[in-house]
């Protein structure tokens, strides 16, 4: 389905993104591995989280949803499963934190997703379980994965995903045995891994991190309630807004004391003429915007907004390792070049940086590819605010993944958003 989108009215602005998708991934799961009812607070689900709330209760969980508060009771997780069959839809985090987990399952576990999925690498967990003795078993369609692991000290490649650090730092606590695992190579998206071990320990887990190394002691833990954080992935788009529209946002619930990752966004824009500051909440203010160097090393899910952002910049700016790009839900590399090409701009791609010239003023007016990518779907969105004439977006139910409300947030903002197929 498409949708138009196109300037309407640009002014200050207030939003409240959802809650936290990285944080309530983590959350739903932890709460799996405490004794007792833990209660989640201030939910709101979208497509990969509900992925991962219906596998874990697959795995054994019982989970209760009551508006945004969310039961969790993990008495029954991993326990007389049987063999189980987990869809994890599009959601990578689904299927890499549970990947480890499913290791306990006595009969195995199936896991199934969409064609794109589960073409994403999954290397590293190959080689770790083969060394191991544990089935892997990766078809075109799925992925069976069967055996104990009986390691206490595992070393794991980090330069692909963290996402496998977080899965296998899940199987460590669950197994009840003090482990120890080394990250070895480059460590990617570190701040990831640190949000993992800062939703275990605000729980109550002993698990501790020193750079490139993760202790986990054993522990039994009791239900805990927490409050979901707002999403600073979401809020990344708007902030973005905010700064190529020379308007303020205020970001409602949104603090420098989050782990996330992402939170970066709001040094960035400061570094390129923004004024950033925060009070009950972060606030950006755009300004002049200058060209600078981007490294997308740790906030790699940052790259199709920020090539959005440079889209306006006509000094360009230079990204450097974006090579993880072309393993997400789309090659995101080719399907942002493809749109920015279209909108004027000048886009030089080499094996892991990419140079982007952009313009003060895009004419627009074009239709624009989302892939099927959400990420890619609202950076489009977003930059549409800058082009003279509204841009055709194909796609725009992508969104659903992260953020479902995201066009009714862009309208409440000032856009104009007209679905048209």
């Amino acid at each position: 389905m498409n949708v138009l989108v196109g300037k309407k009215e640009v002014r200050d602005f207030s939003v409240t993104v959802p809650s936290s998708k990285s944080f309530l991934h983590r959350a739903l799961i932890t709460a799996c591995l405490c004794d007792g009812v833990s209660v989640l607070k201030g939910c709101t689900f979208n497509a990969d989280t509900l992925a991962t709330l219906e596998a874990l209760r697959k795995l054994g969980a019982k989970i209760d949803v009551h508006g945004r508060d969310v039961s969790v009771d993990g008495s029954g997780f991993l326990k007389d499963c049987g063999e189980v069959v987990l869809d994890c839809k599009e959601s990578g985090s689904t299927l890499r934190f549970l990947i480890p987990l499913a290791t306990f399952v006595e009969e195995g576990v199936t896991f199934v997703g969409s064609d794109v999925l589960l073409k994403r690498p999954l290397g590293v967990y190959q080689e770790l379980f083969d060394a191991c003795g544990v089935r892997f078993e990766l078809k075109d369609a799925s992925l069976f994965v069967k055996g104990k692991m009986k390691k206490r000290f595992y070393e794991v490649e980090g330069s692909v995903s963290s996402q496998f650090i977080t899965g296998l730092i899940y199987r460590c606590v669950c197994s009840h045995e003090d482990c120890l695992i080394e990250v070895v190579g480059t460590f990617a998206s570190y701040d990831y891994v640190c949000m993992t071990v800062d939703v275990l320990r605000r729980f109550g887990f002993d698990v501790t991190m020193y750079h490139n190394v993760i202790a986990i002691r054993s522990k039994n833990v009791e239900s805990f309630t927490i409050e979901i954080e707002q999403d600073v992935s979401s809020a990344s788009f708007f902030a973005v807004y905010a700064a190529m529209n020379q308007v303020c946002g205020e970001f409602v619930g949104i603090t420098s004391s989050t782990k996330q990752g992402d939170f970066v966004i709001f040094g960035l824009l400061e570094a390129m003429g923004c004024k950033v500051y925060e009070d009950s909440c972060m606030h950006v203010c755009g300004g002049k915007l200058k060209s600078c160097r981007i490294d997308l090393q740790d906030c790699i899910d940052l790259g199709p907004i920020l090539f959005a952002l440079a889209a306006c910049i006509e000094e360009g700016v230079w990204f450097e390792h974006t090579g993880r790009l072309r393993v997400k839900e789309s090659d995101r590399i080719q399907a942002m070049q493809e749109g920015l090409l279209k909108l004027g701009c000048t886009v030089l791609v080499e094996e892991d940086r990419v140079f982007i010239q952009g313009k003060n003023v895009l004419e627009g007016g074009v239709t624009l590819d989302g892939f099927n990518d959400h990420r890619i779907v609202m950076a489009f969105a977003i930059l549409s605010s800058r082009c003279k004439k509204a841009n055709t977006i194909v796609g725009w139910e992508a969104c659903r993944k992260s953020y479902p409300t995201f066009f009714e947030d862009l309208e409440k903002i000032g856009m104009e958003v007209v679905y048209v197929s």
